[in-house]
């Protein structure tokens, strides 16, 4: 039915009261710019206070009650496929609830989606990198246990990281300059001192190739130091 033809059978409908003669009219708006929105109290209104003068008003009751009907199901449909009608509130809720019914069939691909979904929102409300002041006796208490390992040169890059996402939540930012960044240039100069090169790694399959588990070598084969094996004439 179109909007011209919806019009003109508004003003077809007898009315029982000029006090709902609102009702109507926002029922017919519902009718030409969003259908899915007619629910069964609206069919109720209509067909309690209004009579039908003609076959086009009367096809405009027939028409509320049928989508009266079949709107609860098409709801129920949409919520199941993560349309629009169900609200983000409503699936945050029920996300809750099923991880509080079943927290053992989180896994870490559903932790990773709900964190990226939890940055989304903070980005959509301007929290992404708003200062947590609650964090900062904790951070406080990092400070001065990392403090010590990053003079002696011994923090590591997990302890680092954890500061650097620790200050990061609370200061809104990690300072540049300061012991984060200070600490995590440390770890990251101990992860390569403490990484083997690809050069070590060749020689020590070479030295495990010809070498015994005693640590003796094949006959007239020779390991000096870092030096790659060489082969010791018989004389």
């Amino acid at each position: 039915m179109d909007d011209a033809r919806l019009s003109e059978s508004e003003t077809e409908l007898d009315y029982d009261s000029d006090q709902i003669q609102s009702d109507m009219q926002s029922v017919v708006g519902k009718l030409k710019e969003d259908p899915l929105s007619i629910t069964p109290d609206d069919a109720r209104r209509l067909s309690e206070n209004f009579n039908a003068s003609n076959p086009h008003s009367a096809r405009i009751i027939s028409a509320v009650e049928a989508l009266a009907i079949a709107n609860p199901e098409l709801h129920d449909d949409k919520s199941t496929l993560g349309m629009p009608h169900a609200s983000i509130l409503t699936l945050v809720k029920d996300l809750q609830v099923a991880v509080d019914t079943s927290p053992e069939a989180v896994t870490p691909e559903m932790l990773s989606i709900t964190q990226n979904i939890v940055n989304q929102m903070q980005n959509a409300v301007g929290l992404r990198n708003r200062p947590h002041p609650e964090l900062e006796k904790e951070l406080q208490k990092e400070f001065a246990k990392l403090e010590p390992k990053v003079e002696h040169g011994t923090v590591t890059k997990a302890e680092a990281n954890h500061l650097h996402s620790l200050e990061a939540r609370a200061h809104g930012h990690a300072e540049k300059g300061g012991l984060t960044a200070h600490a995590q240039s440390i770890a990251a100069k101990r992860e390569r001192k403490f990484t083997p090169s690809s050069g070590d790694s060749a020689l020590d399959s070479v030295k495990s190739s010809c070498c015994s588990s005693s640590g003796k070598c094949d006959k007239g084969v020779k390991v000096k130091g870092n030096q790659a094996p060489t082969e010791v004439s018989e004389r």
